[in-house]
């Protein structure tokens, strides 16, 4: 069965779940942020480095200096969506937890519009919420300091315009204006951090698939924020700024694509069951995509094992003070190097995880390439599109590692599986569901406690 009956039947449209749904994001993130006492927390992991551009902007005005050549390693409209706001609430750390929270509210109402989109009502919208906020790593990110909540929100709201845009005009009612938004909205992404090309990615090959040369607006939109994007890359030489290039740069590193398969699996695990979820002419067929993208997955991370004991080391712009990070960092690396030592039992549990990671996107592409005969009766057509952002922002933006120097960390996944709440609820079964949900607030409130509660680190 392709989920619970009982999730799929539609609930008469009313703004009351959108705004009690809406409500609910902004009561989780206030609740964290007051049960957490995070509040009292000086600065948590790098919020140190990324409040100085922000504070030049503040405290020395608006210039080509403060605003574009500062040292750091996020791109100007990550300190601008945070300087703009400051002009109003000031520049104390607290403040800018506020503002990344209200990012993080104002996402999930781009989310619930691409939910109402795809058909769903009433209570489903609620749970679109629920596992929205319980989505690994979003919440915690929002009570900090960090890029991943603007972004985030920039990314949600150009997936809206991105399928509003792109189902209006298969009728002729919209054919410039969402291209137009959305280019724009990549266009912000992209001056924020690179991973956006993901994102371009995705569209262009959703749009493509369904309307072939016709989807050339699209394209188009993509090509064009992308050049926009040159000059910033010239003028700094390189993907970030001068100090930060012997860190963050291009590069080949397949033990990257190799851990991101590995930690993949919170977001993408239950699709390892695609087989059993969905209707299909040929079992035996879906079963041997999935055994064969394991097999590939264990390849990759024995060959490419990455190291989690690995640091990089580089010296602060502005004070000359050596820090050294971990290359691999999140819920992944803390639980294997807890439970393993350094050696081949490491090596192969990292394999293991990272064949199981493949075969969970494999799974997902199951789930999301149907045949038509295999859709559910009435299944509206953006929840199609949705599914397809859903696998193609992973299956896109993942291999970006392997041409990508520095540190990776599990929670830059989460930058492109803002949708998968969606697919989530429209494809698992409630007991997977439910499961699946279980085992996201478990790693929400073990971030909390660790990074957040005054009895957690200080970074």
């Amino acid at each position: 069965m392709n989920g619970d009956t009982s999730l799929q039947l539609q609930a008469p449209r009313s703004p009351w779940w959108l705004i009690a749904s809406f409500a609910m994001v902004a009561f989780a993130a206030l609740a964290i942020h007051v049960g957490s006492g995070v509040g009292s927390v000086a600065n948590v992991r790098d919020e140190d480095l990324m409040k100085v551009p922000i504070d030049a902007i503040l405290d020395q005005g608006w210039s080509v200096r403060t605003a574009i050549d500062y040292q750091e390693v996020k791109g100007p409209i990550f300190f601008w969506m945070y300087a703009g706001p400051g002009e109003l609430t000031g520049n104390s750390i607290n403040a800018m937890r506020f503002i990344s929270m209200a990012y993080f509210v104002l996402g999930a109402i781009a989310l619930l519009l691409i939910a109402r989109r795809c058909g769903i009502e009433g209570a489903r919208l609620g749970i679109v919420a629920l596992l929205y906020i319980l989505s690994p790593y979003n919440a915690f990110v929002s009570q900090l300091l960090m890029s991943e909540p603007s972004f985030n929100c920039l990314a949600l709201w150009g997936f809206y315009a991105f399928i509003r845009g792109f189902h209006d005009s298969r009728v002729g009612a919209v054919r410039w204006s969402g291209p137009l938004w959305f280019g724009v909205l990549l266009l912000l992404m992209l001056h924020h951090r690179p991973h956006a090309a993901a994102l371009a990615g995705a569209v262009a090959l959703t749009a493509m698939a369904r309307d072939g040369v016709r989807a050339w607006p699209w394209i188009a939109a993509c090509v064009a924020a992308g050049l926009l994007r040159l000059p910033l890359y010239f003028r700094w030489g390189g993907l970030v700024t001068s100090h930060y290039q012997d860190v963050f740069g291009l590069g080949v590193r397949l033990d990257s694509l190799a851990y991101l398969l590995a930690c993949v699996l919170p977001w993408t695990g239950a699709w390892i069951l695609a087989p059993f979820l969905c209707v299909r002419a040929d079992r035996l067929r879906a079963w041997s995509w999935i055994i064969a993208a394991a097999a590939a997955g264990v390849l990759l991370g024995w060959f490419a094992c990455p190291d989690l004991e690995a640091k990089v080391r580089y010296v602060l712009p502005a004070t000359g003070e050596a820090r050294a990070a971990a290359e691999y960092a999140g819920a992944l690396t803390t639980a294997l190097v807890k439970t393993t030592q350094a050696g081949i039992l490491r090596d192969m549990a990292l394999a293991a995880l990272a064949g199981l990671g493949a075969a969970s996107l494999a799974g997902l592409a199951l789930m999301t390439f149907r045949s038509r005969s295999e859709m559910q009766p009435g299944e509206h057509p953006a929840l199609a599109t949705v599914k397809r952002l859903s696998f193609w922002t992973l299956a896109c933006g993942m291999p970006l590692y392997i041409i990508t120097e520095g540190p990776v960390y599990d929670r830059y996944l989460m930058v492109w599986a803002m949708l998968l709440p969606i697919a989530w609820l429209m494809s698992l079964p409630r007991i997977l569901l439910v499961l699946q949900a279980t085992v996201h607030a478990g790693m929400l409130a073990w971030l909390v406690q660790q990074w957040l509660m005054q009895t957690g680190p200080r970074g």
